[in-house]
């Protein structure tokens, strides 16, 4: 009994001692996160502060390099007096060099035959000689080659300019075979590896034909420099006349079965990788309604008091009223006649000093603003009776303010704002009329605070996801020598319907579906050559608006067109340990929640760059590339999203009447950046376009193929059927049969015999129609046909058809 008795008590200091050791633990637990939230804070602090510092030295290095630049400028000019120089400074041209410059490049398949007689009549009529309402061509540098001096792009004019230089029609044939969907990308890259002769406009547009199939097509390559889309705001709808097709009955969508199916409003299409910043709603609004308030009131102010508008104010007595509001609208007229005044070209600085006293002078002898004028309102204000009606007038504006104007706007700003929080069937007109102006005011402030965290958490985020973050050992992408020549390579279509079915299957947006395949496709990249397999691949993404890149750029009554959106920075997911794409697909979601909360900053950052170049303006130009050229190092892999905003994907392109079948456009991968990818939506389908330096070539043809694989893969898993169209229209992607590296066969080929002759007896087995023979031994598949062809024979295998 007395041994239970102290076992009881042992247990029960025992449970005590447990029970303060975990709150004890939970205590240090709570001591240690109160700790990280004040150093996390106070490193947001000290970063902020440490921006704050800079913000003076970043204004006078501004004004120092915008000095220097137009010194430089104006000396370049008067040293070479026949050249035109490039004033703006940009991203691009900061990197850009002889051997690796900023050609953007679009390929179009069109379908019909081409006319080379119309093709040149058009572009000479609607773009070399375009011209503007005052008589001057829009597109002036398409006839003018680009040149450097003295560390500076410049436009010289040639001695005479030819159309036949810029539009080129190829070979029919290609290394003696007809140009079709299987040599198609061999060709292209053959093409773009090539500099654009630099005594010409660096602009050029290849017709390829293609003899292949019952239906005529042939493609078209478009290699145009950046500096002509930036100086002269060209588009690439303006060179192309790319318009959008005309049809009232357009491509069926799954489930459409009437022959003349009603259209559908288009809705919007959301991508993860934009609005990472909100945009403000309220603030301009609210700023909208101030300033036509203060407008109006001013047109009225002017109109009763100026006397330049009103004559009669001079003829009655002045008072101190009268006199204040004739300083202020002779002060702003002032103010405004020397803005326009410094804002002439045609006149020297030392004229413009000369003429500031005649131009105060005349502003205030055309309102009669004089010292005698000024003292007899003043003494006329100081009289005993104008002093009492003036307080009288006085007291009576507020009793009536008081008494009427407030009950009644306060009445009005509640009875909307019930009405706001009770109806929610206001049509749109409806809500814009009854916003009250409270609702406003309130709303602007939550925007404004929104913008002001965002500010003060900006240096830290960009220390942190720019410098610190994702340090690791360096991969084959990022240590490569580059040599400034392109290729490319693409996948076959894909279609949108199977991406949207894998897309609700897995809860995952179709963009975080693709991305996760390209995830995928890198790293079979790595693993089929051998190489390293990083954890992750640094990559900066950016969603590219469909109809900014078809559309026309000078249009009057349209706004320009947006150059994109923001940047966002992306490692992508390459370890062996997302093998499974539905854990691929959730580390990718993963990875753009996090970015979404973390880098608006460095968002809104780069879009400010891109349509405004205002970083380029603070930094002198080799500070620029010494900062892109580490930044480009450690993220080597550009990724491009283009799809219309709009969901009307149905809709084809027109180009001089034809129907453009597909359409695929690459951004150019410059300073360290050796690999560059775009995710092109358009139509109804999705491929993936792929660029890279032709030091990695011709290893690229992995990331195309692989990334098909990746995404059927998924669709397998996630129960989705492939259709037989996903082959039918496929462009077939060339991939070589290439070996990791060290390896090769007993004869020293970079194929083994036994590989190849089973690819040919698979690409037998898969084309009866084609007659292919083997010799026992000896027999070696040179042509793309038989790695492809095995390939979708065993997609075919483990993903089978549906009718």
């Amino acid at each position: 009994m007395v041994y239970m008795y102290r076992s009881g008590r042992r247990l029960t200091g025992t449970r005590s001692q447990l029970r303060e050791m975990v709150s004890r633990g939970h205590w240090l637990l709570r001591q240690v996160e109160e700790f990280m939230d004040l150093a996390n804070h106070m490193y947001t602090f000290l970063a902020f502060t440490a921006g704050c510092c800079l913000v003076p030295g970043a204004i006078a290095l501004c004004i120092a390099v915008t000095s220097a630049r137009r010194f430089w400028l104006g000396l370049l000019k008067r040293r070479f007096p026949s050249l035109e120089f490039v004033r703006n400074m940009t991203l691009r041209t900061a990197t850009d060099t002889m051997r690796n410059q900023g050609i953007v490049t679009l390929l179009l398949t069109v379908k019909g035959k081409f006319e080379l007689a119309l093709i040149k009549q058009r572009l000479e009529e609607n773009i070399l000689n375009r011209r503007d309402n005052e008589g001057k061509l829009m597109f002036p540098h398409l006839q003018t080659a680009l040149t450097t001096r003295w560390g500076r792009y410049a436009w010289e004019k040639p001695s005479s300019f030819s159309l036949d230089n810029h539009l080129v029609v190829g070979s029919a044939l290609f290394r003696g075979r007809s140009v079709n969907d299987w040599n198609i990308q061999e060709c292209v890259s053959d093409i773009v590896s090539k500099y654009l002769p630099h005594e010409l406009s660096p602009w050029q547009i290849t017709i390829i034909p293609s003899n292949a199939g019952t239906e005529d097509r042939f493609y078209l390559l478009v290699r145009i420099h950046h500096l002509l889309l930036s100086e002269d705001c060209l588009g690439l709808g303006d060179l192309l006349l790319l318009e959008p097709e005309r049809p009232t009955i357009f491509k069926r969508r799954l489930g459409e079965d009437d022959e003349n199916p009603t259209d559908d409003e288009p809705t919007s299409s959301n991508s993860p990788l934009t609005g990472l910043s909100p945009t403000p709603v309220a603030i301009p609004r609210l700023y909208n309604i101030v300033r036509d308030l203060i407008t109006h009131r001013w047109t009225q102010i002017v109109a009763t008091y100026d006397p330049a508008q009103n004559p009669q104010i001079l003829k009655s007595p002045p008072g101190i009223q009268t006199c204040t509001i004739l300083i202020f609208i002779t002060a702003v007229s002032i103010f405004k006649e020397l803005l326009f005044l410094a804002k002439k070209t045609d006149m020297s600085l030392y004229r413009k000093i000369l003429n500031i006293n005649s131009t105060i002078l005349t502003e205030v002898e055309k309102r009669q603003c004089t010292p005698k004028f000024l003292s007899v309102g003043i003494i006329n204000s100081l009289r005993p009776k104008q002093l009492f009606f003036s307080w009288l007038s006085v007291f009576w504006r507020t009793g009536y303010i008081c008494a009427v104007t407030v009950p009644l706007f306060a009445i009005t700003e509640f009875w909307a704002l019930v009405s706001r929080k009770t109806n929610y069937s206001f049509s749109e007109t409806t809500a814009e009329s009854s916003f009250n102006y409270w609702s406003l005011f309130l709303a602007s402030i939550k925007e404004a605070v929104c913008i002001m965290t965002i500010i003060y958490t900006a240096p830290r985020m960009l220390i942190q996801e720019l410098i610190i973050s994702h340090h690791g050992p360096k991969h084959q992408l990022q240590t490569v020598s580059l040599c400034g020549r392109k290729v490319v390579a693409w996948s076959d279509p894909i279609s949108l319907d199977i991406i949207r079915k894998i897309s609700s299957s897995v809860g995952a947006s179709t963009t975080e579906i693709l991305v996760s395949a390209i995830s995928g496709a890198l790293r079979e990249y790595f693993r089929q050559f051998c190489l390293p397999v990083p954890e992750s691949v640094l990559t900066t993404a950016r969603f590219f608006p469909l109809e900014g890149l078809m559309r026309h750029s000078r249009v009057d009554d349209r706004p320009p067109i947006p150059s994109g959106r923001g940047l966002i920075c992306l490692p992508l997911p390459t370890s062996p340990v997302y093998d499974d794409p539905r854990e691929s697909v959730q580390e990718i979601q993963r990875i753009i929640s996090e970015a979404r909360q973390k880098q608006p900053a460095i968002y809104q950052a780069s879009l400010w760059q891109l349509d405004g170049g205002y970083i380029t303006r603070i930094l002198p130009s080799l500070a620029v590339r010494l900062v892109l050229n580490h930044l480009s190092r450690r993220y080597a892999v550009a990724l491009t999203q283009v799809a219309p905003e709009m969901s009307d994907e149905s809709r084809n392109r027109l180009i001089w009447g034809q129907e453009v079948e597909s359409a695929l456009y690459w951004r150019p991968p410059q300073s360290n950046i050796c690999l560059s990818l775009t995710l092109m939506k358009y139509g109804d389908t999705v491929r993936l376009g792929v660029m890279v330096d032709s030091m990695i070539a011709p290893q690229h043809t992995v990331m195309a193929s692989g990334f098909l694989q990746q995404v059927y893969q998924l669709a397998a898993l996630a129960g989705v059927p492939r259709d037989r169209t996903s082959l039918s229209t496929s462009s077939h992607v060339y991939q070589p049969n290439i070996p990791p590296e060290g390896i090769t066969s007993a004869h020293g080929s970079n194929t083994s015999v036994s590989s190849a002759s089973e690819e040919l007896l698979r690409l037998a087995a898969s084309s009866p129609d084609l007659n292919i023979s083997t010799s026992s031994g000896t027999t070696r598949s040179n042509s793309p046909e038989s790695s492809l062809n095995s390939r979708l024979l065993n997609e075919e295998i483990i993903f089978p058809f549906t009718d």
